[in-house]
């Protein structure tokens, strides 16, 4: 079983791991490991994390109550693994900074549509681009609801390409009132997969 240790940094005020930070140090971890590209995949968040954590690579489903978050793909005909449990001898010692009203300022919400655009050139990655547009895309369809909307699971074809020059597109594909909402994510005309959110209600 391939074994390592996935650091972390709170992002602004927040307390725990982004989802966005756990997709990409997943990827980050999957390449260091294998030279294919990163096809059919599927991250699930199960819950908030304030901890650095260690990821464990299995070629089989393993009983892990208490995994942060399982990530599973396709390699070959095979399913493979890696699941993420909190290092609770590793605290978060960093912090960055996030300034999402970048990525607002460059998205516009289509309500009729309900959808949402981002075109533009900002500093962060792909995944994060995506998740603010969704939250974004939530907060005008449902204003009337107090809450967070929470990044819960991700499922893509193909790897997310640079955010540069690529037009991002997620729009609303079925919705189980707020506590499952599926949308689906297209990057330059191309359907790349899609993303689950749910409200998290105060």
């Amino acid at each position: 079983m391939i074994t390592s240790d996935l650091i972390f940094c709170f992002t602004g005020e927040r307390q725990y791991v982004r989802g966005t930070d756990i997709y990409n140090r997943i990827c980050d971890f999957y390449h260091n490991n294998f030279s294919d590209d990163l096809m059919d995949h599927d991250l699930v968040i199960h819950k908030f994390s304030d901890k650095n954590m260690k990821a464990y690579m299995s070629s089989f489903p393993m009983e892990e109550p208490d995994a942060a978050a399982v990530f599973r793909w396709g390699l070959g005909d095979e399913q493979q693994y890696i699941y993420l449990l909190e290092d609770h001898k590793s605290p978060i010692d960093c912090r960055n900074s996030f300034d999402e009203e970048m990525i607002i300022h460059n998205s516009k919400v289509d309500a009729e549509k309900q959808a949402i655009v981002f075109s533009g050139h900002v500093p962060f990655s792909s995944i994060e681009i995506i998740v603010s547009m969704t939250k974004m895309l939530m907060q005008a369809l449902h204003p009337e609801e107090a809450g967070d909307w929470i990044f819960t699971r991700l499922k893509l074809n193909n790897e997310l390409p640079q955010p540069d020059g690529y037009t991002f597109i997620v729009s609303l594909e079925r919705a189980l009132g707020v506590k499952l909402v599926q949308s689906r994510v297209t990057v330059d005309d191309c359907d790349i997969g899609q993303i689950f959110f749910s409200l998290k209600k105060r």
